[in-house]
């Protein structure tokens, strides 16, 4: 399933936070650093933020995200973050 993520809600932030940590020290093993902004994001950060969170939830959890941000005439995706445990699944695509 595919929502909107709205991150006024403590749990939802807390599990994409956690979420984006985890897929991020994936990425930062391959490149060989640690130098990646939202790898250091706090969650009030997260929460702050402008731009538009779309979740995809496996079985009532969340698998992955997008961050999107509206830059007339296009839309700019600013983050694709998939849980380590579903890589490989179509989950990126999908979103």
């Amino acid at each position: 399933m595919i929502k909107k993520l709205n991150f006024s809600e403590d749990s939802i932030l807390s599990a994409a936070l956690i979420l984006q940590k985890e897929s991020y020290e994936v990425e930062a093993g391959l490149i060989g650093s640690r130098n990646i902004p939202p790898l250091h994001e706090t969650a009030e950060q997260l929460g702050e933020s402008d731009e538009k969170f779309i979740g995809y939830y496996h079985k009532n959890i969340l698998a992955g995200f997008i961050a999107v941000e509206e830059e007339t005439p296009y839309l700019r995706i600013s983050r694709l973050v998939v849980s380590p445990e579903y890589f490989r699944r179509g989950i990126g695509k999908t979103l």
